[in-house]
C-alpha cells in the first residue's frame, strides 16, 4: 500500500510541472503572469544584464512552437534584453500552453572594463585618502 501511495504521489507532482509553462535557465525565469495568462514574465535574477531568446505555445494544447519577436518600432530584435535583478513582462495576446528558453546570454563586462573599473575605484580610493589626511593635518 505504501508503494502504491509513493507512486501516485510522483505522478501527481510529475503532473504538476509538466502543466506549469515555467522554464529556468542560467537565472533567467521565464513564466506565465499569475494574474493573466496571455503575459510572460522574463526575471533575471543575474548581476549583470542578460539577453533572452525563447519560445511559445498559445491558443491551444496542439499549436506549433513560434520563436519570439520583438518588434520595437522600425526594427525587429530576435532577443529580449532584461536589465540586473529585473522582470519584464511581455503580452502574447492568447493564453500561453508552453514556454521554452532556447538562448540566455549574460552581459558580462569584458576583462578591459574590469580592470578600468578597478583602477577607477582605486584612484578615487587614493583621492579620498589624501582628502582625509588633509583634514586631519
Amino acid at each position: 500500500m505504501k508503494s502504491i501511495k509513493f507512486i501516485i504521489t510522483i505522478l501527481c507532482c510529475l503532473c504538476c510541472s509538466l502543466l506549469s509553462a515555467q522554464t529556468t535557465y542560467k537565472n533567467v525565469t521565464i513564466d506565465r503572469d499569475r494574474k493573466n495568462v496571455n503575459q510572460v514574465v522574463v526575471t533575471n535574477e543575474n548581476n549583470y544584464p542578460v539577453q533572452v531568446k525563447f519560445r511559445y505555445m498559445v491558443g491551444s494544447k496542439n499549436a506549433e512552437w513560434k520563436e519570439y519577436i520583438d518588434y520595437n518600432g522600425s526594427y525587429a530584435n530576435d532577443y529580449i534584453e532584461v536589465d540586473a535583478k529585473r522582470s519584464k513582462t511581455i503580452n502574447l495576446g492568447n493564453k500561453i500552453y508552453g514556454l521554452n528558453l532556447t538562448y540566455v546570454d549574460i552581459l558580462q563586462p569584458s576583462v578591459g572594463e574590469k580592470i578600468l573599473e578597478g583602477v577607477g575605484l582605486f584612484m578615487s580610493g587614493v583621492e579620498e585618502g589624501k582628502r582625509q589626511n588633509t583634514n586631519n593635518q
